[in-house]
């Protein structure tokens, strides 16, 4: 997992820091790598041979730099890095145009977003299949 917030601070346009005792006891099964801002994320990514995907809204607007495809037909045979943003603020401008595509979740009903930890665990899910 790559992370990208300024060391020690908060995460941009959040007045909080990242809860710490959330990941109790997921450091034994997951190796965390933080950058300190967009670009060394995105160059650490690339130079692994990933292709980088961001998450956005079914209908995110003029929100889009590339036209999103759903997850469905997203190729997973390559290395792939799926980008999720903040909660509450999405992903940032600058990783919006620096990744290779966008991805959307479909959603059904009423439901216009999904919890971040959610949204992943369909991700990975989907994406092993």
């Amino acid at each position: 997992i790559h992370v990208v917030h300024p060391p020690g601070g908060p995460i941009e346009g959040t007045k909080t820091a990242p809860n710490r005792s959330i990941t109790t006891g997921s450091q034994k099964w997951v190796h965390l790598t933080s950058h300190s801002d967009v670009s060394s994320c995105v160059d650490c990514l690339r130079s692994e041979g990933f292709k980088i995907f961001a998450a956005k809204p079914e209908n995110p607007g003029d929100d889009v730099a590339h036209n999103p495809v759903s997850l469905q037909e997203m190729d997973f045979g390559q290395k792939t890095a799926l980008v999720f943003g903040n909660e509450k603020l999405g992903i940032s401008a600058e990783m919006s145009r620096l990744a290779d595509g966008d991805f959307t979740i479909p959603m059904f009903g009423l439901t216009e977003s999904l919890n971040i930890s959610v949204a992943a665990a369909i991700c990975m899910h989907w994406g092993r299949h």
